[in-house]
């Protein structure tokens, strides 16, 4: 995997990056390219431009890139994979996002699902049924799917459910690189 591995990992503030830190570890313990970035204000242009130059910089080098986002920082993952090509595309608790106050961005993400083609992996608590139909229903993924889990944010609980979380998703992450370059 020369080309093909990089993967931005977009977090809606400070809290919210640091519970991606374990994926991101995760990723560079694999050998990726994996980049965290940190969203001061979601709410305004200046972050979602700062996740824009730190992704085409990271495809750039890559040859490719996924995006993950947490919270509001998937608002921002989704713009992004609207916006350019994505190998995937991984929304972690997107309700959040909402909840902190990125009611705006979230809104302005979900204009243009039909945009978005990368494979997608949501990964939604239990309680956020309705957005999570709501956002399968605009995607023109060529493949979504849904990792259900109970609480909040499965990524910020020790253990064996933030494990298994992580997994998942570096799992989707590979497979998304893997079934471009069968398909070149």
């Amino acid at each position: 995997m020369a080309n093909g591995c990089g993967c931005l990992a977009v977090g809606g503030g400070q809290a919210e990056a640091r519970l991606l830190e374990p994926l991101v570890e995760a990723l560079r313990f694999r050998g990726w390219d994996a980049q965290l970035c940190e969203l001061d204000e979601p709410r305004r242009g200046a972050p979602l431009d700062a996740a824009r130059d730190a992704y085409v910089r990271l495809a750039e080098r890559c040859g490719g890139a996924a995006v993950v986002g947490l919270g509001a920082g998937a608002a921002v993952a989704l713009l992004l994979a609207e916006q350019y090509p994505a190998e995937t595309l991984t929304l972690v608790a997107p309700e959040r996002g909402a909840q902190r106050g990125a009611r705006a961005l979230a809104r302005l993400a979900e204009r243009n699902l039909f945009a978005v083609v990368a494979p997608t992996l949501l990964v939604a608590s239990l309680g956020g049924t309705s957005g999570v139909r709501r956002l399968l229903g605009g995607l023109s993924a060529r493949e979504a799917h849904v990792l259900w889990t109970y609480g909040d944010c499965p990524l910020g609980v020790p253990g064996e459910a933030s494990r298994r979380v992580i997994e998942a998703i570096v799992e989707h992450i590979r497979h998304g690189f893997d079934t471009d370059s069968l398909a070149n």
